[in-house]
């Protein structure tokens, strides 16, 4: 999408193919650059390519701490499922 939007700021084109969903298309005419973009809790607001990319951006890191922060936890979880794996083997000896 980053490189899409990108391209579509850079390009002096004035129609495009607009994606309706489940890969259906049709001939649009750029009026202005502005997007409509979805901010959360079904919000739109409009905002420039620039400022969408900022909140991209702003989404993927949000993303990816919260996918580290979840690793962690499966890691330590497993840590203690090992450990109490560990204790119950010691135990039944």
């Amino acid at each position: 999408m980053q490189i899409g939007l990108e391209e579509l700021e850079k390009s002096k084109e004035k129609e495009m193919y607009a994606n309706l969903g489940k890969n259906v298309f049709i001939k649009a005419e750029i009026k202005d650059k502005n997007l409509l973009v979805d901010i959360g809790n079904k919000t739109f607001v409009k905002k420039s390519i620039s400022e969408t990319l900022k909140i991209i951006e702003e989404q993927h890191l949000k993303l990816s701490e919260a996918k580290n922060a979840v690793i962690s936890q499966l890691q330590e979880l497993q840590h203690q499922t090992e450990e109490i794996i560990a204790e119950a083997e010691s135990k039944g000896e």
